[in-house]
């Protein structure tokens, strides 16, 4: 799931709690009793990145900056 679509997600994740829960019912105890289905097809809602395109550049920028996102490697990376 692109990072950008993160927020939409859970206001998603939020809404569809507070329309199914039990009067009282925490979230943890809302999750354990309709399963994790709902959020999962939730999500497969989101997993799709668009291609790139002037509409769609944002998504394709980290947050705060203003040029797409590359993935880039260098010396003294963790990974490395």
């Amino acid at each position: 799931m692109p990072a950008k679509r993160v927020p939409e997600f859970v206001r998603e994740i939020v809404a569809f709690y507070r329309e199914h829960r039990l009067d009282g019912e925490e979230f943890n105890r809302f999750v354990d009793r309709v399963s994790t289905k709902p959020f999962e097809e939730l999500a497969a809602k989101y997993r799709e990145v668009p291609p790139l395109s002037a509409e769609t550049l944002q998504t394709y920028m980290d947050w705060g900056k203003s040029v797409a996102f590359k993935v880039e490697r260098g010396e003294g990376e963790c990974s490395t």
